[in-house]
């Protein structure tokens, strides 16, 4: 549920029953699946779309079994997430910065931000955190050089449990993104096309609003690739996060602004195609680093 907040970019009781009725939906689609009322195409085609009034009527058409999640039940959740300290009301200074991204009046905390990008994954030692740390920034570095990538990197913050001398093992290595666009002599419109077309030639499903989806599809999803120790807490284009938040915290990538978007769509290097987990054994990836 939390990482739907960050999917959405705001952080509000809609967003939680917009999760609920999603869940069922999946829920539904899968028990359908199992039940033989489905075939396995339908199921992939139907978990692509959850639309309240139209998924009760195809709920209805292949039994289901949805019914979207209520308010009420929204809001008994939604008292949870605020009793938990995951969730707390943003400060006017707070909703100014993150106007552009979010018109919720909350906010989730730093204790909700670290269990929304948690993963259960083996813990590791600090050799193992310093190489994956290495990778992701040769990785950004590889990012900056590369005038296909529609952004570059211009800071990578490391904060949390690896900045502890004593800490001796670790679940991930958590760092903030700074970013920004080389959008260049491209017109907005023109951007945008870009975007896409660079996520259809990388092999990337790419979705919704482009200023939503760029940091997920160019930065994240690439940093973090074959990277599972990593755990990306936060990305922006105003400098926020744990530098002006006062969190401890280390600058280990300062990027030079590079050169801008290419004028056209060129060859890809390697490492933005996107490779499914076959694809990706075959070529001896390791997806442990």
């Amino acid at each position: 549920m939390l990482r739907h907040f960050a999917k959405h970019h705001q952080v509000n009781q809609e967003i939680v029953r917009d999760y609920l009725s999603t869940e069922r939906w999946y829920a539904g689609i899968e028990a359908a699946l199992k039940a033989g009322r489905i075939t396995r195409d339908l199921r992939n085609i139907l978990r692509r779309h959850c639309n309240d009034t139209d998924c009760v009527e195809i709920s209805a058409r292949w039994e289901l079994g949805y019914k979207p999640a209520t308010l009420r039940e929204a809001q008994a959740i939604w008292k949870r997430l605020i009793s938990e300290g995951l969730v707390a009301a943003a400060t006017a200074g707070e909703r100014s910065a993150f106007s552009k991204k979010m018109s919720s009046k909350w906010k989730l905390t730093e204790k909700g931000e670290r269990l929304r990008t948690v993963r259960l994954t083996r813990r590791f030692d600090r050799k193992k955190a310093a190489q994956a740390i290495s990778a992701a920034l040769e990785r950004a570095r590889e990012i900056n050089a590369c005038d296909q990538s529609p952004l570059y990197i211009k800071r990578i913050v490391q904060y949390g449990s690896t900045l502890d001398p004593d800490a001796v093992d670790f679940g991930d290595v958590d760092i903030w993104i700074d970013f920004s666009s080389r959008i260049g002599a491209l017109s907005d419109d023109a951007f945008s096309e870009r975007v896409e077309a660079v996520a259809e030639a990388a092999g990337q499903r790419y979705t919704g609003n482009f200023i939503n989806d760029i940091p997920r599809f160019f930065l994240e999803r690439q940093l973090r690739k074959h990277l599972r120790a990593m755990s990306i807490i936060g990305m922006d284009t105003s400098g926020l996060g744990p530098v002006k938040s006062g969190w401890p915290h280390k600058v280990i990538f300062k990027g030079v602004k590079p050169k801008p978007l290419a004028d056209e769509l060129g060859p890809l290097p390697e490492w933005l195609v996107f490779k499914s987990r076959r694809q990706r054994d075959q070529d001896g990836i390791d997806d442990e680093a």
